[in-house]
């Protein structure tokens, strides 16, 4: 027992020194260092007031902008499978300019990045982007003219789902938020850095304008047919091997190509379009596999009212009629081959070709 009461008094006087201790040190402290402390709960309490804030905010946004699911908005978002509210229409960033210009947020309908932050900020970044691009849907907009943007839209921002890169629209239309809808011809070739370029200096590209599309039967239309070249170097042969071709495939892959661009008139899944290239043969040979190893591991969709460039890798001697040499090479490069006939589905087709300055110039298609 007297044990007991010694250990109990010893808890009892341990406890009264840690109490004192601390007494005299809050009381020897200096005034800064005591403000530090209370200007660092400030801040936390600050911060969390923030978030809270913030978080507020987001939802009366959120809450107080009803997505109308008949809006062009939706429409377009429903093309380009994205999800509901990534986009506004050009009326809705309109009336949120109106507002934040009264708010002071920013300066006028000239502060591009002040309208650009905020429209990120409050409905992300594919929105903002659409802003940025001048790619603004309007309630106005017809059937034809939303399509055609859906097929030009940047899907630079979207992870989901992605419309496959080498679709381009009938024509491009271009809609800022000041302004009617823009339309313009298309650009589908046309740089000379490009690796498929073959003309040097006063070189020939051989280039067919079919002015507008070739029935190649099977449901099929074609046109605007190139004849490429595709290097052998380090590079190519790493890409084509990176993206899932054999070593034994390379080779095919690599050299002549005749390219042309499909037609696509309604909505097509990936394996769908696959089935549409195995129906197209040239000289025997089709873009099916070429395909199927650029787009391995994607999950493409295909908008219509536009068009795919499909490339198809040809054997130099079943092309030209001879074996793939660098003189081959610069001959082609030079169009002394003349106009070069190829077999497409039974049907002879010609590829002429064009100046160098042309292609520089760019080749331009036009289809309103």
């Amino acid at each position: 027992m007297e044990k007991k009461k010694i250990m109990i008094l010893v808890i009892v006087v341990l406890v009264t020194l840690l109490a004192l201790g601390f007494g005299v040190y809050k009381m020897v402290s200096t005034p800064d260092e005591y403000d530090e402390v209370l200007q660092g709960e400030e801040k936390e309490d600050d911060l969390v007031g923030e978030y809270k804030k913030n978080k507020d905010k987001q939802e009366e946004v959120e809450e107080g902008r009803k997505v109308d699911p008949n809006s062009k908005a939706r429409e377009l978002e429903e093309l380009l499978f994205l999800n509901e509210g990534d986009l506004l229409t050009k009326e809705e960033i309109n009336k949120d300019v109106e507002e934040w210009i009264k708010e002071g947020k920013v300066s006028d309908k000239e502060d591009y990045l002040g309208i650009s932050n905020r429209i990120e900020e409050n409905y992300g970044k594919i929105a903002s982007d659409s802003y940025t691009n001048s790619q603004l849907v309007s309630e106005d907009m017809s059937d034809e003219e939303l399509s055609q943007l859906a097929n030009s839209f940047s899907m630079e921002e979207v992870t989901y789902k992605v419309r496959d890169p080498k679709i381009y629209p009938l024509y491009e239309v271009r809609s800022p938020l000041e302004g009617g809808v823009e339309k313009k011809k298309v650009k589908i070739y046309g740089d000379i850095f490009d690796e498929d370029f073959t003309g040097v200096g006063d070189g020939k590209y051989y280039f067919e304008d079919t002015d507008g599309f070739i029935d190649v039967g099977n449901g099929n239309e074609i046109g605007y047919l190139t004849i490429e070249y595709t290097s052998g170097n380090m590079e190519s042969i790493s890409k084509l091997l990176d993206l899932g071709a054999s070593e034994e495939e390379v080779d095919d892959l690599l050299g002549y190509n005749v390219n042309y661009f499909l037609k696509l008139e309604d909505d097509f899944t990936q394996e769908q379009i696959k089935e549409k290239i195995k129906d197209i043969e040239i000289e025997g040979y089709t873009g099916e596999r070429f395909f199927e190893i650029v787009s391995e591991g994607e999950n493409y969709f295909y908008t219509k009212d536009s068009m795919l460039k499909v490339v198809v890798p040809i054997p130099s001697e079943d092309l030209l009629g001879e074996e793939d040499t660098d003189r081959t090479h610069a001959k082609l490069g030079m169009g002394e081959f003349g106009d070069i006939s190829v077999n497409i589905n039974g049907k002879k087709v010609k590829i002429g070709t064009i100046t160098e300055k042309e292609y520089v110039d760019g080749v331009y298609v036009d289809f309103r």
